[in-house]
């Protein structure tokens, strides 16, 4: 069982914004909703998960993305805020980090498990009065996180406070490095 099971606490005080570097850049693999991934430890994974909302997707008031082990550890939490065009990493719905906006050049570190590049995520709406969103986040995996299998799971909430069930959007598996 990987690290995140043992030492989720560590999560709060391990957060915080590193400058992106510019040098050595990994292979980057790409995992859709619904999917089985995988992903060696040090690689970049371009995470995309699609929200639809019954009118508009600007109704979206938050969109939670968390990547959670068996035993429900959190090994990476983010949230998506419509209004500001921000990612920040959060401990639990309410407890969030302060928002980077989307294609800033900083990377949010969420404990020793993932790094989260928020210079290369990206969003995408439907259009003004489109109904669906796409959410494309970067993460690259520490060696903490090795090893473990991990289900990706959304939740959002609406601009009325509806909040629409968490929904289980495939699992991905990090994969010690040469294994």
């Amino acid at each position: 069982m990987p690290a995140v099971s043992r030492k989720l606490t560590l999560i709060a005080a391990l957060v915080w914004l590193v400058p992106v570097p510019l040098w050595s850049r990994a292979p980057l693999r790409t995992c859709a909703d619904r999917a089985r991934c995988r992903v060696d430890v040090g690689d970049d994974l371009r995470l995309s998960t699609r929200w639809t909302h019954a009118h508009h997707w600007r109704d979206l008031d938050t969109l939670h993305l968390r990547l959670v082990d068996d035993d429900g550890a959190v090994l990476a939490w983010v949230r998506y805020t419509e209004a500001s065009n921000e990612l920040a990493l959060c401990r639990a719905e309410a407890d969030c980090d302060r928002g980077v906006r989307v294609g800033s050049p900083v990377m949010l570190e969420s404990g020793p498990w993932a790094v989260l590049d928020v210079g290369q995520s990206r969003v995408q709406g439907s259009g003004p009065e489109g109904s669906s969103v796409d959410v494309t986040l970067v993460f690259r995996f520490k060696p903490d996180a090795g090893g473990g299998t991990y289900r990706m799971e959304t939740l959002a909430v609406d601009d009325e406070g509806t909040h629409h069930l968490p929904m289980s959007r495939g699992s991905l598996t990090v994969t010690p490095r040469g294994t």
